[in-house]
């Protein structure tokens, strides 16, 4: 997350409702970063546990402690338009959230009717669901081409190119 905030991601803390095209955020976003610090460093231990135990010959690293994200303001509200934002990129998780998604974009099940994760709704998009466009889709390893070819119908849509759901 710091490493993002460095690149020049705005970081916002969880976002609590949508009005309009104003974002409603729980000023939460240090307590969130500071729990993300914590399983890195948890994960980064049970590394060199394993490699101790194993005697592994590895060079020894030591990580770059990053803080950037500290420096992000605890906004509460985020008007789109002021802000410049033409997309939000909402990551639930390994859960499945839709509930602030208000758009008739959803089967009698609740789950999103796409097309390789293009909806119907101009700029609304899902990755990471089961069997999106492949049986990877809802992989980690496999998201990245689902996302990729999101990435290229924001493109598009973004250098005046049109939108399709292909």
């Amino acid at each position: 997350m710091h490493r993002l905030a460095r690149n020049g991601v705005r970081l916002l803390g969880t976002l609590q409702d949508i009005d309009g095209a104003c974002l409603s955020i729980a000023p939460d976003l240090h307590d969130n970063l500071v729990g993300t610090d914590q399983r890195e460093a948890e994960l980064l231990g049970k590394i060199d546990m394993l490699v101790s135990m194993r005697k592994l010959d590895l060079p020894e690293e030591k990580p770059e402690r990053l803080e950037d994200g500290y420096a992000a303001p605890l906004l509460e509200r985020l008007e789109l338009d002021e802000a410049g934002v033409t997309s939000v990129i909402w990551a639930t998780g390994y859960g499945f959230s839709f509930e602030l998604v208000r758009f008739p974009v959803f089967d009698e099940d609740g789950y999103p009717l796409q097309q390789r994760g293009a909806t119907a709704q101009p700029g609304l998009y899902f990755v990471g669901l089961p069997w999106l466009y492949n049986k990877r889709s809802g992989l980690l390893s496999g998201v990245a081409e689902d996302a990729a070819h999101i990435a290229e119908h924001i493109e598009a849509r973004d250098n005046g190119k049109g939108w399709s759901r292909e």
